[in-house]
């Protein structure tokens, strides 16, 4: 019985390199049997030398006359297609050859190079696609109002690491993708008539296995990329808990309303537990969290946050009609009104462990330029922290500072404090009946613990 070896395409199937790849093969005692989808699988025998030719049409789609035609010439046919092409071998070195014109021979390969044409405008549009995310993601319209360090916000820093690396190789695989279909067009469009004599020591016949092989590695790299980054999603997953929840969070940090301000927790408590209850009052909008927060920037972090605002009406949506093609999920908020609400109460409370001093130092500066400015200009961090800063022992840093909420049922202004003591950073904003700066030794302590 022979023995069958298999072995995976170094080449693109489509370049004439592969039929080259195949003559190297036979010369090696490796006799074709059948092409799989990545790999081939070959009869072991004594070297001898063979013509391998790919047909630009399926064997199965000829009548049995082209068959005979063929047969006859001293071609015989492998079992396996690529990509709806038939591949032919002979060992007579008297054969003619499958194409003996220019003509006939530019026909039958007329769709291939269209095809190749097709596919370099797809693959240029994803490269383009997934490099115009990226850089989004890096450095977006979302970074140029929020600013660059709470553009990573909700993205731990690992899976920052695995984006980079898949953009890069994902990027590459693209280009290269794009090249190789460009020399497939050279290759079936140029004057003279294909050469398969290509010496195997020939540099792009080298260049394009070892582009191949890289290829392959990128693909799995590319596979394992995406699988570690779902794992770590799963096995890492800080999102913040939500209405009862939220409730029974009870970590080391941060310092929580019902520790800050009693009175306006025991009012609140009751109306988040009414919220999943037929006693709900629907003319409030109550939105409460709190549990452990994540982030490129922070090692570790914590937030709870409570917002319960009255709805006084309902706006108008930015577009009034559904269009009868249907509407993308992406724009869907754009034809649903809004509501219109007065706030009653709000409490936001964050403790975070930055991963440098500098980095902490920026992140508060943000929150602060963001409040005062509208929108984080290059700089402008630095100078709202100078802004806002305010005296107190026990921190590096600290700042205080009011925006105002002329809409709001009970308190028309909202208090932001500032705080830093090394890479430890709290962020508190709210609006309620007390004065934060009366209470803000609360917060410092928070650091000490």
């Amino acid at each position: 019985m022979s023995e069958i070896v298999r072995k995976n395409i170094p080449v693109e199937k489509r370049s004439p390199y592969f039929c080259v790849w195949l003559q190297e093969m036979a010369e090696q005692g490796l006799i074709l049997k059948s092409v799989g989808f990545f790999r081939c699988e070959f009869e072991k025998c004594k070297s001898q030398k063979r013509r391998y030719r790919v047909l630009n049409k399926s064997y199965f789609s000829m009548s049995e006359d082209e068959k005979g035609i063929y047969e006859d010439a001293g071609w015989k046919y492998v079992p396996g297609e690529i990509e709806g092409a038939a591949i032919f071998t002979t060992e007579d070195e008297d054969a003619p050859e499958l194409f003996s014109d220019r003509e006939s021979y530019r026909k039958s390969v007329r769709n291939k190079w269209i095809g190749s044409i097709a596919m370099i405008l797809l693959w240029t549009y994803w490269m383009v696609k997934i490099i115009k995310n990226a850089t989004e993601l890096f450095g977006g319209e979302y970074a140029s109002i929020y600013g660059r360090l709470h553009n990573y916000d909700g993205e731990p820093l690992y899976l920052l690491a695995v984006i980079i690396v898949l953009t890069v190789i994902i990027t590459a695989v693209f280009i290269y993708y794009v090249w190789n279909e460009i020399l497939i067009i050279r290759f079936y469009t140029k004057i003279d008539m294909p050469d398969y004599h290509i010496p195997y020591d020939d540099k792009g016949y080298q260049w394009e296995k070892k582009a191949n092989s890289l290829w392959a590695a990128a693909t799995i790299i590319i596979i394992a990329g995406l699988i570690v980054g779902w794992i770590g999603m799963k096995a890492n997953d800080y999102s913040l808990a939500d209405g009862l929840d939220a409730l029974e969070w009870s970590g080391e940090h941060p310092l929580l309303l019902r520790e800050f301000d009693p009175e306006t927790w025991d009012e609140a408590k009751p109306m988040i537990e009414a919220t999943y209850t037929d006693d709900y009052d629907d003319t409030l909008s109550i939105d409460y969290m709190a549990g452990k927060d994540t982030g490129a920037c922070f090692s570790k972090g914590y937030r709870e946050q409570l917002s319960i605002d009255l709805i006084t009406g309902e706006g108008e949506a930015e577009i009034k009609e559904f269009p009868s093609t249907g509407v993308d999920l992406e724009d869907i908020d754009k034809y649903v009104p809004p509501l219109l609400t007065s706030t009653r109460c709000f409490y936001f409370s964050a403790y975070y462990m930055a991963r440098s001093e500098s980095i902490a130092e920026e992140y508060l500066g943000e929150e602060a330029a963001y409040d005062l400015y509208g929108k984080v200009e290059k700089d402008a961090w630095s100078k709202a922290l100078e802004k806002v800063r305010i005296e107190c022992d026990g921190t590096d840093y600290a700042g205080y500072y009011t925006t105002q909420d002329p809409d709001a049922e009970r308190y028309h202004e909202c208090q932001h404090l500032l705080l830093r003591k090394g890479r430890i950073i709290q962020i508190i904003s709210y609006q309620g009946p007390l004065d934060i700066r009366d209470k803000m030794d609360l917060f410092v302590n928070e650091m000490n613990e």
